[in-house]
């Protein structure tokens, strides 16, 4: 029997970072990611006339959607720093997709444009934490291999755009075979599931080691930026280069 004051480990993934294709793997994890984000975001432009016939609103009305997933997007945003410094990356994404999944595949069933408004701001809050998790891993997951990192960075990235092009074939195809532009929404909540299921069995990467900065000035020295790293151009001091690598490089 366990002991009263042994916590259980928490349970590893099923795919550690030491399998030998765990970089490609995470790689394919964070495209779905971005690509289910582009997806989200833009159906609702092509779908627009349907879902304001079935709301009883008028089409001007979507931009009210809009506006709702902007502010969750900016919300998610200003959050991500803080939610990926306490919970593990993966286990980040692997629930922002469950949100994106109940979002966006419950709008075919709602009956009013408050609604709709109300799962699009989760939807774009579950969407700036997720795009931020994953490009975040990219640079985690492919350090020491800076020659590559800029063309995946920019690979994943790309899978954006590439699900807003990607929507209106698939609201066009809803409608020419299924009758109804609205069931692209329930085609989108099912793809979130591929990329939630992938983060949830890869472990998530390393942090990379912490940079070394150079130790502040003695009492009696002085207090420049230059003692700390920084630099002067003209005259003007431009600050110290350790207090913006606290904010930027090691900052979550």
């Amino acid at each position: 029997a366990r002991s009263g004051g042994t916590r259980p480990s928490p349970r590893r993934p099923m795919l550690p970072e030491a399998w030998p294709w765990h970089r490609p793997s995470a790689t394919v994890v964070y495209c779905m990611v971005l690509l289910l984000t582009g997806l989200s975001v833009n159906i609702l432009g092509p779908v627009g006339p349907a879902l304001m016939h079935q709301l009883s609103s008028s089409t001007t009305s979507v931009g009210a959607i809009f506006s709702a997933e902007g502010l969750g997007n900016f919300i998610g945003s200003a959050v991500a720093g803080s939610v990926l410094q306490r919970h593990s990356a993966h286990r980040v994404i692997s629930c922002a997709c469950a949100v994106i999944f109940v979002g966006v595949g419950a709008v075919p069933s709602c009956s009013a444009l408050s609604h709709v408004m109300l799962l699009y701001l989760l939807v774009g809050a579950a969407a700036g934490i997720v795009n931020a998790a994953a490009n975040t891993m990219v640079c985690w997951v492919w350090r020491g291999s800076s020659g590559r990192l800029g063309a995946v960075l920019n690979l994943v990235n790309a899978c954006f755009p590439l699900g807003g092009s990607t929507a209106p074939l698939l609201v066009l195809l809803s409608e020419h075979r299924l009758g109804n532009p609205l069931v692209a929404f329930l085609g989108i909540a099912v793809f979130s599931a591929l990329p939630c299921a992938g983060a949830a069995v890869l472990e998530t990467p390393s942090a990379p080691p912490a940079p070394e900065l150079p130790s502040p000035p003695t009492r009696g020295g002085s207090f420049s930026s230059a003692a700390l790293g920084g630099s002067t151009a003209c005259g003007i001091d431009l600050g110290s280069r350790q207090r913006y690598v606290q904010a930027t490089v090691l900052a979550p």
